[in-house]
């Protein structure tokens, strides 16, 4: 069911049925967030799981809720750990940080998420770095968590 659900939010998503799509991802999730634990070997229940926060999060981006769309595209990344998944989670926290929608009281904490996951991304791609040398995506994935970073350095500089 957590599957047909993920699917049909897609098509609804497509369709730009908004609120229809965030029903049948809410229902994939509700469904579907035992199904890893029930059982940890199955790449179909987490990517049912992980295609569905994936899909919550371009929602929210779609309305402009950047900040709840970093914290669904978190859950992904988390789930389906990789530069460029990493990279969006920093995107769009850089992204609440930088919108006119965010009080200036709450920019400091999108500054330091957005600062956290550049971090984190930069971590993740060093240590692939160690195994394999970085294809040009990562690279260039690894040049923007770098520029970025030293912007959120910056910006947490001024708003403190």
């Amino acid at each position: 069911m957590s599957f047909a659900h993920s699917k049909l939010a897609i098509m609804l998503t497509g369709m730009g049925d908004i609120a229809g799509a965030e029903e049948n991802y809410d229902a994939a999730l509700t469904g579907g967030q035992r199904l890893p634990a029930d059982d940890p070997g199955s790449n179909e229940d987490r990517q049912t799981v992980s295609g569905a926060y994936l899909g919550k999060s371009r929602l929210a981006e779609l309305t402009g809720d950047f900040a709840t769309a970093a914290e669904y595209s978190d859950k992904y990344a988390t789930m389906e750990p990789s530069g460029q998944s990493i990279y969006s989670v920093e995107r769009l926290y850089l992204a609440a940080a930088r919108s006119v929608r965010t009080p200036a009281s709450g920019k400091a904490n999108f500054w330091q998420a957005a600062r956290d996951a550049a971090q984190r991304c930069l971590e993740f791609l060093q240590a692939q770095a160690t195994k394999v040398p970085l294809g040009p995506n990562d690279a260039g994935i690894q040049r923007l968590a770098s520029r970025d970073l030293a912007q959120c350095d910056a910006a947490l500089a001024v708003v403190q």
